[in-house]
């Protein structure tokens, strides 16, 4: 059995996580949210792109928890806007609600005819007892939507069409279909194959 720790409080990630390794019972993940009378670490995410910002989540955790430990930095990249958000999607408009970002980002985009866009995922692993780092990189591109629709996934799923979905958006594809095409679905993918080549045979 390998246990990873993932340095998170985001409910929908761990779900999207734990499902994507339901068929390996040989990895057990374990979150933040296992441990409710434990307060998260305060790390701030500053580095300038998303490896940084995996690694700094995952290095400060696993140091502290002395736990292999999983991050993932995620964002929505357009490219109409220079690729923002990117590093800065959660926290680019303030303290405001997931759906004001929504529209904030779909008023900027009004007058633009270039819609493409993608979403980015990088998730590091690090084991502190073998000192050993490991990143897992995932891209899905597509395009962003004249307007919300769906209510499924989280973030900015419900305007992201990502271009195998046949003009759905994230947040209308079941978890079963994002689960195959997203960004860290993708990642995923590439950090699975690792563990069963690696942790998994040792």
């Amino acid at each position: 059995m390998v246990d990873i720790f993932l340095a998170t409080t985001n409910q929908h990630k761990v779900g999207e996580i734990k499902a994507f390794f339901a068929d390996t019972p040989d990895i057990r993940f374990t979150s933040w949210l296992d441990f409710p009378n434990q307060s998260p670490l305060d790390i701030e995410e500053n580095a300038p792109d998303f490896a940084g910002n995996a690694l700094l989540k995952a290095t400060h955790t696993a140091a502290h928890l002395q736990k292999i430990t999983l991050a993932d930095d995620s964002g929505l990249e357009i490219k109409a806007l220079g690729g923002f958000p990117s590093v800065h999607s959660a926290r680019w408009a303030g303290d405001v609600s997931q759906e004001v970002k929504n529209n904030l980002l779909l008023e900027k985009l009004r007058h633009q005819s270039n819609r493409s866009a993608r979403y980015v995922a990088v998730l590091a692993l690090v084991d502190p007892i073998k000192n050993e780092q490991h990143l897992f990189h995932g891209i899905c591109n597509g395009q962003i939507a004249i307007s919300l629709s769906g209510s499924g996934g989280f973030g900015y799923d419900p305007l992201f069409i990502p271009d195998e979905a046949d003009g759905q958006t994230f947040g209308e594809l079941s978890l079963e279909v994002k689960n195959t095409i997203s960004h860290r679905a993708l990642a995923l993918k590439e950090l699975k194959s690792f563990l069963r080549k690696t942790a998994l045979s040792s």
